[in-house]
């Protein structure tokens, strides 16, 4: 659980980092490329990562592709948030 723990939270930090720095398309082709190309590169390894339990809520086990999942969809908020509050910032000064 906390080697899990540690990979997704490096995951969430790169896209940060790669979103704040250089370019939000980007972190959203790193957010979806980089488990695509793991999953190419170690499909075994990814099965098995993939598959490990992370913990029980409520007796059901909650799987690393459920957290995955969880991440991935928080960070592609994020990121279109992102996207339309600059678009928006950026046609409100041109009504003005």
């Amino acid at each position: 659980m906390i080697v899990s723990l540690i990979l997704f939270a490096i995951f969430v930090l790169c896209v940060f980092l790669i979103m704040f720095f250089i370019s939000s398309y980007i972190a959203l082709a790193f957010l979806i490329a980089l488990p695509i190309a793991i999953v190419y590169m170690m499909p075994a390894q990814a099965y098995v990562f993939i598959n490990q339990p992370f913990g029980k809520l409520w007796g059901v086990d909650v799987l690393n592709l459920h957290i995955l999942l969880a991440v991935w969809c928080s960070l592609i908020a994020l990121i279109l948030y992102s996207e339309f509050l600059a678009w928006y910032i950026h046609n409100q000064k041109f009504k003005e």
